[in-house]
This record gives structure tokens, C-alpha cells and sequence, in this order.
């Protein structure tokens, strides 16, 4: 199923919940919040979320609504989930344990596995599957750049550093929503707060957080298509030999779609006469 844009998400939980609203609710009508419901269902994430915050927010609470109205404590339901014709594992979900969520680990993959479901009411299923990409240096809606001074090293390390980054928009529209920016720091080196105090109070950006660990992540209210040029300073807590590149990932808060991605090296790791 493809993702749905966080916006999309809101305004179709919305509806639903509006829809639940109504002094009377026939058969017909609540086929149809089923079908919402069912359309809601398929965006949360593996960890119970939506898109962002928001949309996540409002989506329970109009599945909550609707799970309220067609609450039937008698229901009683069997999931038999089979690879092939083997059954690996087996579902029972009851109103003793309707609240409790239940995991198992499909044995082989990749395959194709089915699931037969039996008895009255709801149960909410879905399976997961995690794995790591490689994402090169990518501009979709963000012009990306970022480098790092001085650009010379002395004795293979510099205690301090400064990453310099300029951003723009290049999607479809004039601006984005609040937009946010994660630096991932070169190993061993820390955020000079200073300089990102200083940030917020020329304007730059609405907030920051230096959480999780080794990170800088920044808030903008929104990013034009003109160019966003900053840069704040890291200081070295602990020598790293063979410094690894780092990355930066730029992305509208409301439509994930739109990012840009883009790496950089410390000045200790470029071959001599390098930028």
C-alpha cells in the first residue's frame, strides 16, 4: 500500500469522525466508515503511528469513535496464518485479550503466506518487514548542500569544526510545511550550543534538539524556493581515526515524500587539495 500524505491522512480521519457524528447511524453507514476505517488501518505504521504527530493523533481518535459503535463483546475471532499449505501460526482474539497485541516471526523469507480469518467481529492485522538502503546523495524537493572548514588538517585531527549548509525548495508548491533538518555528526565530535543558540536567535530556524545522541536536528517554519544559508560549529570530544563520511536529511514535516539527502566528510578525511 502506497503512503498517503500526512494531510490526506488528517482530513480523512476528520471525515470519519464527523461521519460518527450523526444522530443516527444505519447498517449502510457504518459499512461505509468500515471502508474508511479499513483505508486508515492500512497507512498506521508498524509502531502504531501515522504519518507525523498530528494526523496520528486525530486518526485514533476517529478509529477509537468508530470501534466504540461497533464494540461486540461477544465477538470471537481465529487468524490461521499459513506458508504454503503449513500453518505457522495461529490467532485468538477474544474479549479477553481484543486489547492485547499479539506478534509472531514469519519463518522464511522471502515467501508468500496467506491468512484465513473466522468468526464475528474486527481484528486489525498487519505484518512487517524491516530492512537498510543506501540513499545516495538525493535532491527530490530539496536542494541540499553542505561542506565543512577549514579545509585544511593539521596532525590527521581538528579539534574544532564548522558545517556550513544551504538549503531550498524545488517542489511544486511556494513553500513547505515546517520542515526539519537531521544532521547525523562525524563520530567523536559534539554541537557547539553557542553557535546554534545563536541560529535561533537570528531567525534561522524556530528550534532545535541535540537528541539522539549525535545528532542535530532543526525546525523551520517553512523553506521557500530561495536559498537558506547557515552554519553552526562541532567541537571533538574523543579522536576518531578513519573518520567516516556523515549525512544530512532535509524533509517536510507533513509530506515525508519530499526530502533531500546529502553527505559530507570532515576536513581530515579528504584527499589533499580537496574542498
Amino acid at each position: 500500500v502506497r503512503r498517503a500524505r500526512s494531510s490526506d491522512i488528517y482530513m480523512t480521519a476528520r471525515y470519519l469522525q464527523c461521519f460518527l457524528t450523526r444522530d443516527a447511524l444505519s447498517s449502510e453507514n457504518l459499512s461505509q466508515a468500515a471502508r474508511i476505517g479499513q483505508w486508515l488501518g492500512s497507512q498506521m505504521n508498524s509502531n502504531g503511528g501515522f504519518a507525523s504527530s498530528t494526523d496520528t493523533a486525530v486518526a485514533i481518535e476517529a478509529m477509537s469513535t468508530f470501534q466504540q459503535l461497533t464494540y461486540n463483546k461477544d465477538g470471537t475471532n481465529t487468524v490461521n496464518i499459513k506458508f504454503g499449505d503449513t500453518q505457522v501460526h495461529q490467532f485468538n482474539v477474544d474479549n479477553d485479550n481484543r486489547l492485547l497485541l499479539q506478534r509472531a516471526p514469519l519463518p522464511t523469507l522471502p515467501g508468500v503466506y496467506t491468512a484465513d480469518v473466522n468468526g464475528t467481529g474486527c481484528v486489525y492485522l498487519q505484518t512487517k518487514l524491516s530492512y537498510n538502503i543506501e540513499l545516495a546523495n538525493t535532491e527530490t524537493s530539496f536542494t541540499l548542500n553542505i561542506s565543512t572548514s577549514p579545509e585544511t588538517c593539521e596532525n590527521g585531527a581538528l579539534a574544532k569544526i564548522n558545517i556550513s549548509i544551504s538549503v531550498s525548495y524545488t517542489g511544486s508548491r511556494n513553500s513547505t510545511n515546517m520542515a526539519i533538518m537531521d544532521v547525523k555528526l562525524l563520530s567523536g565530535y559534539r554541537p557547539d550550543d553557542s553557535t546554534l543558540r545563536e541560529l535561533m536567535t537570528k531567525g534561522i530556524i524556530s528550534r532545535y534538539e541535540t537528541s539522539p545522541p549525535g545528532h542535530c536536528v532543526f525546525y523551520f517554519e517553512k523553506i521557500g524556493h530561495n536559498i537558506i544559508s547557515f552554519f553552526f560549529g562541532v567541537e571533538q570530544t574523543t579522536v576518531v581515526e578513519n573518520l567516516q563520511p556523515s549525512s544530512a536529511k532535509m524533509y517536510d514535516y507533513y509530506e515525508i515524500d519530499e526530502f533531500g539527502y546529502k553527505e559530507y566528510t570532515s576536513p581530515c578525511s579528504r584527499p589533499s587539495g580537496t574542498a
